[in-house]
């Protein structure tokens, strides 16, 4: 490594600490003001009384304002028990997926969940918000300022890494920071490639392997794997253009793996059984995704996201051609026109061939004023054209079997391929500059392709174009390709560039996102209520309810178990007795609409669509009382049996529930 690079490295932690102070200061005003984004207002009796500051909440996030946010705030007004009831199983809530935060030792590696622990239900909700945003800004840009030695480039282009569509629709915040904690880690990494004293190396490998640690236990492959190789292809890259002895790279990353190998191996032992019975279920577990089957109008749709957040929007799935994407977080993508991820991988293969003996040698070119990274450039592209065949091609079962692809439904790499854009533009800003006139031609062609291939992204969308100013939409992929492109043109350009897209990204991510003051519609509904004012959850927690999930979330916020609803994976015990010939519909992850059936009548599961089922059960079924005890339940239609006494009968929204005792 050149003197060069020591000294440029030894001045990058200066401005990554100036901006973690800062987003520290902003995560604890949002904590302060107890201001989150989640769209929990949904669940609110009066809209009125909601909380909503700004923004719209969103439907599509059902996950998180049905069941993640609930589970948080029962756990910890139920001082977070390691076990509870999650549906019809006594779930190790340390290793279930949507689970609320536990008091165990791996709780130091989740530190999106501090704030529950430490600060209580609602601000634990906004610290684990915004936490995962802005941990994922600073780990890009710390990652993104190695690459270009840019404090303003490297937060421009960390913004967009971090506030795109793809983040913005899913169950926020969880892609940021899966992208965020991977991006600590490999920044950590590499910092303790760079560093010339022994200690100070080992404690920022031992770092990078708890920041590794994080990133495993968020429990997601799809994203983990596609994340996993992009990563390992700037890795690797990044160690060739800086000429680590392998002596050093070796023993960093044994301290790193070993880190993180000691850490997880650990958690995975003590929560085998858990784990055991995810595997063993049809879905998730023994789920293998087909190469193929995403579209390049899926990964290409990201400049639409002004209008599929608006009316247009919510029209998804109601016209247009047929399509099995209707989901607003199915449909969204990262920023990653295609024609400039062209381009960029066309420019980086031809520096790489025109290279000569003689300049193949010189780390830092005079003729550049930014870092140059030939190898991380074919290092990101390798990765990326993995990923993208895995996408669309019919590749053979093999190929997934060796990647791990094989846990990637093609339609979740819109993150890992979003990112790997990025990353690979910011380890090749100033190209253009040393290319012939040439070059400049083709990157006005990979904007203007970008810009037009809108126009049938617009008519492939199951949704109604007429609510679409096409133009409009044009004019986005315009902006938006031409901001990716000027990040390769010279300094000044690129910083305007990266400018440009953190605005672009920022608007784009505040249409989808609303603010939403503290957690009243969870802790102050009128479910919440009528189970505090008659229940005593520290008796007999467990809850049946027979009504809608939006019921099924209002109870556990309450601090309450109830044993309807998703059930994250089955307990064979239970699920055998209850409905002993519909295996395959019960070992799956599911959520279940319980519905009342007649008195004696066996239990039948009913498919509905996906995950959703209907579970058809007497209230008073003998099996259910022996196996599970529910101490109480909510319904919405009257209930009869001999095991029910009504207690109270009160309104949510535009259903009469029922609240009973089971006797």
């Amino acid at each position: 490594m050149t003197a060069a690079r020591r000294r440029a490295a030894a001045l990058l932690a200066r401005p990554v600490l100036v901006l973690g102070l800062g987003l520290g200061a902003l995560l604890l005003l949002f904590v302060g003001l107890n201001v989150n984004g989640s769209s929990l207002a949904l669940l609110a009796e009066d809209p009125d009384d909601a909380g909503t500051i700004a923004g719209t909440p969103r439907v599509v996030r059902s996950d998180e304002f049905q069941l993640r946010t609930p589970m948080a705030i029962s756990a910890a007004r139920q001082d977070f028990p390691d076990r509870s009831w999650m549906g019809l199983t006594y779930v190790d809530n340390a290793a279930a997926s949507h689970a609320g935060p536990t008091r165990t030792w791996a709780s130091v590696l989740t530190p999106q969940n501090w704030g529950y622990l430490a600060l209580g239900p609602s601000r634990g909700l906004a610290w684990s918000w915004w936490w995962s945003f802005l941990v994922c800004l600073l780990g890009c840009f710390a990652l993104v300022l190695r690459l270009t030695s840019s404090p303003g480039l490297s937060l421009g282009i960390a913004t967009a890494l971090t506030f795109t569509p793809y983040a913005g629709w899913w169950t926020s915040p969880t892609p940021a920071i899966c992208l965020g904690y991977a991006a600590v880690a490999v920044t950590l990494v590499v910092a303790a490639w760079t560093c010339e004293h022994r200690w100070r190396r080992l404690l920022l490998a031992f770092l990078g392997g708890l920041a590794g640690a994080a990133f495993a236990l968020l429990l997601y492959p799809p994203w983990q794997v596609s994340l996993g190789i992009l990563l390992l292809g700037l890795g690797a890259g990044m160690w060739r253009d800086l000429r680590v002895p392998l002596r050093r790279v070796a023993v960093t990353l044994a301290v790193a793996l070993g880190t993180t190998g000691v850490l997880v191996g650990a958690w995975l032992l003590q929560h085998r059984d858990a784990i055991s019975a995810t595997q063993g279920t049809n879905y998730p577990g023994q789920r293998v995704a087909t190469a193929g089957e995403a579209t390049w109008w899926h990964l290409m749709d990201a400049p639409l996201n002004f209008w599929l957040a608006g009316d247009a929007g919510r029209t998804l799935g109601t016209s247009g051609p047929p399509s099995p994407i209707d989901n607003l977080s199915e449909v969204s993508s990262s920023w990653l026109p295609l024609p400039v991820l062209a381009l960029a991988l066309g420019l980086v293969a031809w520096r790489v061939l025109r290279r000569t003996p003689e300049t193949a040698g010189d780390a830092e070119p005079a003729s550049t004023d930014v870092p140059s990274w030939p190898a991380t450039g074919l290092g990101l592209g390798a990765a990326m054209l993995l990923l993208l065949a895995w996408a669309l091609l019919p590749l053979p079962g093999v190929v997934g079997r060796v990647t791990m692809l094989q846990s990637v439904q093609p339609t979740r790499v819109p993150l890992a391929l979003g990112a790997g854009l990025l990353l690979l533009l910011a380890s090749q800003i100033g190209l253009l500059r040393r290319l012939p006139r040439a070059g400049w031609v083709l990157a006005g062609v990979a904007v203007l392709v970008s810009a037009i291939a809108i126009v049938p992204i617009v008519d492939r969308l199951s949704w109604d174009d007429a609510e679409v100013p096409v133009l409009l939409a044009v004019l986005s992929g315009l902006v938006l390709a031409a901001c990716l492109v000027g990040l390769l043109a010279g300094r000044r350009t690129a910083l305007v560039a990266a400018a440009g897209l953190a605005v672009y990204s920022l608007i784009s991510w505040g249409l989808v996102n609303p603010l939403q003051h503290a957690a009243a519609p969870l802790e102050w509904s009128p479910v919440a209520h009528q189970l505090n004012r008659h229940a005593d959850p520290d008796t007999n927690p467990r809850v049946a309810v027979f009504s809608d999930f939006r019921v099924v979330a209002l109870v556990r916020a309450a601090g309450f178990q109830s044993v309807s609803g998703t059930t994250p994976y089955p307990s064979e015990e239970v699920m055998t007795e209850l409905a002993p010939t519909q295996r395959a519909n019960w070992n799956n992850y599911a959520q279940y609409r319980w519905i009342p059936a007649p008195s004696g009548a066996d239990p039948v599961i009913r498919p509905v669509r996906g995950t959703y089922m209907e579970l058809v059960i007497d209230p008073c079924d003998d099996r259910l009382a022996s196996l599970v005890d529910p101490g109480w339940v909510v319904s919405d239609v009257p209930l009869r049996g001999d095991c029910l006494e009504r207690v109270s009968r009160f309104r949510y929204k535009e259903l009469q529930l029922r609240l009973y005792r089971v006797v």
